[in-house]
């Protein structure tokens, strides 16, 4: 009875242990080129597009782009404890929730979201006068309805498919079909 005590204690501690080493706040592994997104099988290529959060469980959850990530968070609710994406500029990983969001059916990125993220909000109001684009903060981006989101068609059209959140996760399945 004594061994099963100690082998319980030794099995939490070591469970404890590892659950505390996940660093939740280090920038996320997106291997461009490689990675794939899992809602519609795509690669992520695009590196200044692509964005990712972490949930509190460690675990990563990778996106080709920002408006994915916003609407999947939207659709999906996930205990995040971090959100990421690229500077446009720098291409480097940014905390979202510092970043300012440039929003635009002018931008095109690799699912027609039209959104790109900067570090700073100079660069990023200079992005949004050239584009006809309006600048964001991450909060603003998840109040939206994710119809009013940018979406650009693939085809170079531009245009909103999105007409309420309940549409959002059959239109990506139609597009990812088309895709």
């Amino acid at each position: 009875m004594r061994l099963l005590a100690i082998l319980v204690l030794s099995v939490a501690a070591l469970s404890f242990a590892c659950s505390s080493s996940i660093d939740l706040e280090a920038t996320p592994d997106v291997r461009i080129g490689e990675d794939i997104f899992e809602e519609c099988g795509m690669i992520i290529s695009e590196e200044v597009y692509s964005a990712a959060y972490r949930l509190s469980d460690g675990k990563q959850k990778a996106f080709d782009d920002i408006g994915d990530m916003v609407a999947h968070y939207r659709l999906h609710d996930d205990d995040v404890a971090a959100f990421w994406v690229h500077d446009f500029n720098s291409v480097e990983w940014i905390r979202a929730e510092d970043a300012f969001f440039v929003a635009s059916h002018n931008l095109v990125t690799p699912m027609g979201h039209g959104i790109a993220a900067f570090v700073e909000l100079a660069p990023a109001q200079v992005l949004a006068a050239d584009i006809d684009g309006a600048v964001h903060r991450l909060n603003e981006l998840f109040a939206q309805p994710i119809g009013e989101l940018p979406r650009h068609e693939h085809d170079g059209t531009a245009e909103s498919r999105h007409d309420n959140d309940a549409d959002t996760a059959s239109s990506t399945a139609n597009e990812m079909d088309r895709g």
